[in-house]
């Protein structure tokens, strides 16, 4: 199972580095969806040869070492579709182009994603995770996993071993007015 693990790492670090490198935008999702696309077919080229050593092991790929490289794939597709476009349409058209073909995530998903964003740190026992996911109704996939990503930024900063409600609400509210 860690050889998935380990392209999808291995993705993450190419995808910075990508973006780090890159000067456009544009040029950037190209090589990003390129990438993405190699590291499923080698996800697929894996599965296909060596299989699963167990039944968790198969259900662990497909809910969450797939969707990672996938959700990646996604998300470039969408951002080369409105760089492309960009420059013919005008802010308000984009808008309606963007709330029309990118679904919101619903409250269990949220919950998923915030189990799977904080699963390296370890979470205040207080913080109810459905609480959370209602207040972020509404919102979008990248900007739910961006208020976790500040939550456990914010965490690590002050040297805390948890996240803390502190530092969830502080990202809430850092986000909720990117979502607006």
């Amino acid at each position: 199972m860690e050889q998935y693990s380990h392209v999808i790492i291995e993705l993450e670090d190419d995808l910075h580095q990508i973006a780090t490198t890159s000067d456009r935008l544009l040029n950037t999702a190209k090589m990003a969806i390129k990438r993405c696309q190699v590291s499923l077919t080698e996800l697929r080229r894996m599965v296909i040869s060596e299989g699963f050593p167990d039944r968790q092991s198969e259900i662990r790929f497909f809910k969450k070492i797939k969707p990672e490289a996938y959700s990646r794939l996604l998300f470039y597709q969408v951002l080369f579709e409105l760089e492309s476009f960009r420059f013919k349409y005008d802010s308000e058209r984009i808008i309606q182009c963007l709330k029309a073909k990118l679904p919101k995530p619903t409250n269990n998903e949220i919950i998923e994603l915030l189990k799977i964003s904080f699963s390296a740190l370890k979470l205040n026992q207080s913080i109810n995770l459905e609480h959370y996911s209602e207040k972020m109704a509404g919102m979008s996939y990248a900007i739910v996993v961006k208020i976790a990503n500040d939550a456990a930024k914010k965490a690590v900063i002050n040297s805390n071993r948890e996240i803390s409600i502190t530092d969830l609400d502080m990202a809430l509210e850092e986000n909720e007015a990117i979502n607006k």
